[in-house]
């Protein structure tokens, strides 16, 4: 989908339909607050489990051939753009840049 409605719509509108469909009223930032905390316990979980920053590349393909969609064609990914992008998105969500850990004041609050 070229214009995922997730883009379209404000927060302040998810929070009034979460209300209306569970009775539970937020904030638009609780419920981007308990977002952010539905991904600390992902990541937590996944890397709990055996998961790595490997698990966060694409299919090998994806670096090897170009993309093509509709008429165009695009060249592979690069990896070292790539390993950037995933330790930028670390740091984004407040994790260690290197290993994706998240970090234990966080996870403490989480209770986990």
């Amino acid at each position: 989908c070229r214009f995922p409605i997730y883009q379209r719509v404000s927060i302040r509108l998810y929070a009034d339909i979460f209300e209306a469909l569970t009775g539970f009223a937020l904030s638009p930032e609780e419920m981007l607050e308990a977002g952010a905390n539905l991904w600390h316990l992902h990541r937590s979980f996944n890397l709990k489990h055996g998961l790595s920053r490997m698990d966060d590349h694409l299919a090998g393909r994806y670096y090897e051939e170009p993309l093509r969609a509709a008429d165009k064609e695009y060249p592979p990914l690069d990896r070292d753009q790539v390993e950037q992008w995933i330790s930028d998105y670390y740091e984004e969500r407040g994790w260690d840049r290197e290993t994706g850990q998240v970090p234990p004041a966080i996870r403490a609050r989480l209770g986990i």
